[in-house]
């Protein structure tokens, strides 16, 4: 898994990062001497906003895959159409005729959707909303026909807008804590914020894979107020295959998890993450006793199922 950031040479780990997404402006002949500048081995994004601009720029594009090999480019486009059908023709003559790796700014919530993208050519495509709960099973099918799952962890991503702040949890993110989790689903994690500062403070916390303050302080979307030091390590483990069963009445695990995360702020409990561990055992054990009992789990005389 490699992390991926807008560019900006005020952005602090610029050397480190793996890939970077940089804007390309029409006409813009000076990104070949920006190109020369990046490091070969750190892949490049070349972002562009208007699509129509394939032909204009297809000798800037062609130039810019040789200087820097490791390259793609990065359409935007707001969803599926009449549109993408008028630039296909230039898509095939000006990259994929070219072989100069490109893949849309479409944010894929459903198996068509997927599918449609990977017919078209992309070598990459951004998975969101309730296909993101179902990344197994769409990692497998993306590596089989070697597309590259990329996926934003920073923003709560859910199809329309949920009308309680509690259900925002229940939207796709990824805990910094999580990751360990994704590690085999997931091939680019970009990090996504409205500044370079934020963004390098962003990146450093998924990098560290450790956040011990409030989700909503980090995850940009989410309306509910729930710290990370109170929610167990198995959250990410069940998340990560759970296929949003929630809205089917199949699962309450995020409900859960926010009355537990507010029933140990509550008793002062904090989990520690490097033993797995919480600093009063006795007193967690008896609270997840409680919830068990209250959702009708079944619970041993150790009060483990």
């Amino acid at each position: 898994m490699k992390f991926s950031v807008t560019y900006s040479k005020d952005f602090r780990h610029l050397q480190e990062v793996e890939e970077v997404t940089i804007p390309f402006e029409h006409g813009d002949i000076e990104i070949l001497t920006l190109l020369k500048e990046i490091p070969r081995e750190q892949k490049v994004n070349l972002r562009m906003f208007s699509l129509y601009g394939l032909a204009e720029n297809a000798d800037i594009l062609e130039a810019a895959a040789q200087v820097h090999s490791n390259l793609a480019v990065r359409l935007t486009i707001s969803q599926f159409g009449p549109l993408l059908n008028q630039i296909k023709d230039d898509i095939n003559k000006y990259l994929i005729d070219k072989n100069i790796a490109f893949y849309l700014e479409i944010f894929v919530s459903s198996w068509d959707g997927l599918a449609a993208l990977i017919e078209l050519g992309v070598s990459e495509v951004f998975i969101s909303n309730q296909l993101a709960f179902d990344l197994e099973k769409v990692s497998l099918y993306c590596r089989d026909k070697n597309i590259k799952v990329r996926v934003i962890p920073n923003i709560a991503q859910a199809e329309g807008m949920a009308s309680v702040q509690r259900d925002t949890f229940k939207a796709f993110f990824i805990r910094p804590e999580d990751l360990d989790y994704y590690e085999n689903l997931i091939d680019t994690l970009e990090i996504c914020s409205l500044n370079t500062v934020r963004e390098s403070v962003v990146y450093d916390i998924y990098k560290n894979r450790e956040w011990l303050g409030d989700l909503k302080d980090l995850i940009e979307g989410l309306e509910v107020s729930v710290y990370s030091k109170n929610i167990p390590p198995m959250f990410g483990e069940k998340r990560v295959f759970c296929q949003k069963r929630c809205y089917q009445n199949r699962c309450n695990l995020c409900d859960n998890i926010l009355t537990l995360a507010e029933e140990l702020k509550n008793n002062k409990i904090e989990i520690v993450r490097e033993e797995e561990i919480v600093k009063d055992e006795h007193k967690i054990n008896e609270v997840l006793v409680s919830l068990k009992q209250r959702a009708g789990i079944p619970v041993s005389d150790s009060g483990t199922e």
